[in-house]
């Protein structure tokens, strides 16, 4: 376990010798990937960052409850600093999400905070999200995707598995998504009913994979099937996520 004199080192560490480097490279930075798993006020960090004017790719990691402490503020503060941010990748599982659904309670109020600023999740080309698994993440999710409805091509529904009706209300609000090549979601239910209204609501798809849960609630870090359906020909039977395809990792 960290000991809070540490932690309190490494954060006076972070303002005082990381946040000016980052910040002078903020106007040419076009990838950012940060992924924290240590005890951490990530929000105070973030909102002494940018702004990034050609910022196009970013990727957010971590236990929403430990590394963010439960505030979620920063984070949108952060994403407005990112005028031209293409792809976005936010996976703040909590810790204890498993054992205590109520542990998610913060991180879903953060995400529904930043789906319903007009300001962002606009113009994405890739979204990778974890929405949570309380009831409002499904609002969540899709008010992420009709922000982007134009311009998405890529979507990753990350360690939730969707019941059925939860599946129809995302792919119903794909069908405004004439953009999109891959979709990649975990599915409680796989049958007929479920690729009929796939192939008749996005007959555009070039990549799908859906994962199947064993009942359980299996981690999608554990086996599980990968049930991939290749539209073209010509496509690797590999799984090439299209998202954050270059730039510089810090």
């Amino acid at each position: 376990m960290q000991h809070p004199d540490e932690t309190a080192v490494q954060g006076l560490c972070l303002v005082q010798d990381i946040i000016p480097v980052l910040n002078s490279l903020a106007p040419r930075l076009q990838f950012f990937r940060l992924w924290c798993w240590t005890k951490f006020n990530l929000s105070s960090f973030l909102k002494l960052l940018g702004p990034f004017p050609n910022l196009s790719c970013l990727s957010l990691r971590g236990h929403f409850d430990n590394a963010f402490q439960n505030d979620g503020s920063g984070i949108r503060v952060f994403l407005t600093q990112m005028p031209q941010l293409r792809d976005l990748e936010l996976r703040l599982n909590p810790q204890r999400a498993g054992l205590d659904p109520s542990a998610e309670e913060p991180l879903a109020q953060s995400l529904a905070e930043c789906t319903s600023d007009q300001r962002l999740f606009t113009n994405l080309k890739s979204l990778q999200l974890y929405p949570t698994n309380r009831p409002e993440g499904i609002d969540i999710l899709l008010n992420g995707i009709q922000r982007s409805s134009r311009s998405l091509t890529a979507l990753i529904v990350r360690d939730r598995y969707l019941h059925f009706d939860e599946m129809v209300r995302v792919i119903t609000a794909l069908k405004e998504c004439t953009q999109l090549l891959y979709l990649r979601m975990n599915v409680r239910t796989l049958n007929v009913d479920v690729f009929d209204m796939l192939s008749t609501s996005l007959p555009h798809l070039r990549q799908l994979s859906l994962f199947l849960t064993d009942g359980f609630g299996s981690s999608e870090n554990m086996a599980s099937p990968d049930y991939k359906c290749l539209t073209n020909a010509n496509d690797s039977d590999s799984e090439n996520t299209p998202y954050c395809a270059s730039g510089a990792t810090l």
